[in-house]
């Protein structure tokens, strides 16, 4: 669907405008004023749209081919916290925890105590054929064997865009009126009845330098089934970013969604997703502005920060690029 037309006389001729300043142009007295869409991505339920935050006044761009970089260079990818490289989790190929390839095998009621993911803690019974890892004693049941899989780290949008803020929104959640619609111009089916009313921004953890996607789109397609809108929210993380920076990555999301899909709008975070909410609130407060957010559920939260504190004994919780010290942001 991006591939362009082979040029024509007339083009070469007279050369098409920049696209960045085709965008300025376009985006120009819209309301749309803290984003564009930059790209869309399909998902097992459709196409997603991303909408790319921009911080303050910033000038927004409009990207169709958009490469962008991991959070964590690829070369360290082998020191990933097992929590985030999810080898149970991701891609097509079935794997263990510890990434060993998952083969058929038959629940002999001794080597695989029961099924290992997610916490389902099923164990079928003796002669049950199963997918294991005799090595690592891993076993999935034909239940959960049929999960939705997270997509591999090459192709997780949370796991790339160190340096862009953005919200994944579902083309069918937004509205065919109104100027933010016909500026976006997205082909989605009409909205909705059972999802009109309000929208959820998920905000995945990770310790402020990841993002978990099994907080993610399958928090929103729990929300969905229980006719209840939701976004996903990619901040930006340490080292490179602080929390006023994340903060504001969050109330420009809040607004973007009153925008595009009118209130209430409430916000559901994760561990340090969590913490991220609960100090928006705090910080509309200390400057005694209204709080973004109408709603804040926080599942986890890490409210309680002594173990991110580098004058404490205890060890150093953060992965930072490999180096397990604590980033010069964290405090």
């Amino acid at each position: 669907a991006n591939r362009e037309p082979p040029p024509s006389e007339h083009s070469k001729r007279h050369p098409p405008t920049p696209l960045h300043q085709r965008a300025r142009r376009e985006q120009r007295g819209s309301p749309v004023d803290a984003m564009v869409a930059s790209r869309h991505r399909k998902s097992s339920s459709g196409a997603v749209l991303q909408f790319r935050l921009c911080a303050g006044k910033q000038s927004s761009s409009i990207s169709r081919r958009v490469v962008e970089a991991p959070i964590i260079p690829k070369r360290l990818w082998h020191h990933l916290p097992a929590w985030i490289a999810l080898h149970a989790e991701r891609g097509r190929m079935r794997k263990c925890w510890n990434g060993c390839r998952l083969l058929r095998d038959v629940q002999d009621g001794r080597r695989f105590p029961k099924c290992e993911i997610r916490g389902c803690g099923v164990r079928p019974r003796a002669g049950t054929r199963i997918l294991a890892c005799r090595a690592c004693h891993w076993s999935v049941c034909n239940v959960c064997e049929q999960r939705p899989r997270m997509p591999p780290l090459h192709a997780d949008p949370l796991f790339h865009g160190p340096r862009s803020p953005s919200l994944f929104v579902h083309k069918s959640l937004l509205h065919e009126s109104g100027e933010a619609f016909k500026s976006l111009k997205p082909t989605g089916a009409p909205l909705p009845q059972a999802l009109s009313n309000g929208t959820v921004i998920v905000c995945p953890g990770g310790n402020y330098e990841f993002l978990s996607p099994l907080e993610a789109q399958p928090v929103v397609d729990w929300l969905a089934a229980a006719g209840i809108a939701a976004v996903v929210l990619r901040y930006r993380l340490l080292p490179a970013f602080g929390l006023d920076d994340m903060l504001d990555d969050l109330e420009a999301a809040a607004n973007l969604v009153r925008t595009l899909r009118g209130g209430p709008v409430a916000a559901m975070g994760f561990s340090a997703g969590g913490h991220l909410i609960a100090s928006l609130a705090l910080r509309a407060a200390q400057r005694r502005q209204p709080c973004p957010l109408d709603a804040q559920i926080l599942v986890y939260p890490g409210i309680d920060p002594c173990e991110w504190d580098p004058k404490g004994e205890r060890e150093c919780c953060f992965f930072n690029h490999a180096k397990l010290t604590f980033p010069r942001k964290a405090p």
